[in-house]
């Protein structure tokens, strides 16, 4: 009787420490699951987080260094919609910032002395009306521009000429971004003319290098832009347009894109064509309203002209040509 008791003592007892290793293990198991987990964590997203701050710092940066910014045609933008025929504002404006080679940060966009002083002796007089022309004028035609020039060429029926122009594009990266597809192939606009045959060119930048810190760099580069096409086709017709104006409500409301300011490149582009014995052409008195704004009607977000005013655009080329 006492060996009996005793014997089912002992089995209570084994099964104690076996089910206590179980536990144990159990334990253990949990614990080394969970470390696991942890450090699988740690190596997953400590690059990302990195990459995160790395982007921050960037971005910051950038946006410090460069004031130069682009109305962009994005879906988390302005959109073109061409079963409307409109520009459509889903939010607000969204900007593309660009960088600028020797760009440089600065807390003012006042034009030098320098520069003052050629606005105030400079008269943009734009090429004379003439006879209209046929759509078939442009098909030797290169137009680059940003993203105006875009919804130009959305908006309009002109197929048979070339459209070289990106949103953002500036005179600056005419010569670095690669944004034209040649033979399947992404070319700088400068390069791929090289490889087009064509006897005019339209150019219409401007509007994004206004907040550019110095007016001077803006004039060596739209310059350099003309010297370049004139190396390459020294019998090409070029034909400088004017920026085009913005509403009263986005020259009073934006950061940098004002009339005023406008009104000022659009005087150093005249003396650009002036020097270098190209044609100036005031597009914006086509579309104007009668205080040199861009009429509320004549685009959604005051900037992107609808089809209307794309159209009018298209006119006042074909009444000035040479």
């Amino acid at each position: 009787m006492i060996n009996q008791k005793y014997t089912q003592k002992k089995s209570r007892r084994r099964k104690k420490r076996r089910l206590k290793r179980r536990i144990k293990r159990m334990l253990l198991i949990i614990a080394t699951f969970l470390l696991f987990s942890l450090l699988f964590s740690i190596i997953i997203f400590l690059p990302y987080q990195g990459d995160a701050q790395h982007l921050q710092e960037s971005n910051t940066k950038t946006a410090t260094s460069h004031k130069n910014t682009e109305i962009a045609l994005n879906s988390e933008g302005i959109s073109y919609e061409p079963t409307t025929g409109d520009l459509s504002n889903n939010n607000e404006v969204s900007q593309d910032i660009e960088s600028s080679q020797n760009m440089e940060p600065s807390s003012t966009n006042e034009p030098s002395q320098e520069n003052t002083t050629a606005v105030q002796e400079t008269i943009p007089e734009t090429t004379p009306s003439s006879l209209p022309v046929e759509n078939d004028y442009f098909n030797d035609a290169v137009f680059i521009g940003d993203s105006r020039t875009e919804g130009f060429f959305m908006y309009t029926d002109l197929k048979n000429a070339k459209a070289y122009a990106h949103k953002g594009l500036t005179v600056d990266t005419v010569f670095t971004d690669p944004v034209i597809n040649i033979n399947g192939s992404k070319l700088p606009i400068i390069e791929a003319l090289r490889q087009t045959s064509f006897q005019k060119v339209y150019i219409m930048l401007g509007v994004n290098e206004i907040g550019w810190a110095y007016n001077s760099i803006f004039i060596e580069k739209y310059t350099k832009l003309v010297d370049e096409i004139q190396t390459i086709n020294p019998n090409a017709t070029i034909y400088l347009q004017s920026i085009l104006p913005v509403s009263n409500e986005v020259s009073s409301t934006h950061d940098y894109i004002k009339n005023e300011k406008i009104n000022e490149y659009n005087c150093f582009i005249a003396q650009i064509a002036k020097e270098k014995n190209v044609h100036y052409l005031n597009v914006s008195e086509s579309v104007a309203s009668s205080n040199g704004a861009l009429p509320d009607d004549a685009a959604v977000d005051g900037i992107h002209l609808k089809k209307e005013y794309c159209e009018i655009w298209l006119e006042y080329l074909k009444n000035h040509t040479i």
